[in-house]
């Protein structure tokens, strides 16, 4: 299954796209991979594209984020930068509990 994610992350930055929506990109990926894969994914991204990433892996994406979304009940529930987030919660993972209860 994570050889399958990377091919599908691989396809997706091969093309120059402006957004790119990834769904649970990490799936099935080693956890020593995951930190490789998204130091790839910023290199071959520009400051113009926008990556949408939909995770339940909180803690993994957190160095690859600029700002966050969360959903509740299909509902948007915030939308702020990680840097505003982590002064009010402290952790990524602190704020999608609360935001996702």
């Amino acid at each position: 299954k994570g050889q399958k994610s990377l091919i599908k992350i691989s396809m997706g930055l091969a093309q120059p796209n402006r957004v790119l929506i990834l769904d649970e990109p990490l799936e099935g990926i080693d956890p020593p991979k995951r930190t490789e894969v998204l130091k790839r994914m910023r290199a071959h991204t520009t400051k113009d594209t926008i990556v949408l990433i939909s995770s339940h892996l909180v803690h993994d994406i957190e160095s690859a984020l600029d700002s966050v979304v969360f959903l509740n009940d299909g509902r948007l529930s915030t939308h702020q930068p990680l840097n505003d987030v982590l002064a009010t919660h402290g952790s990524l993972m602190n704020a999608f509990g609360e935001h996702t209860e």
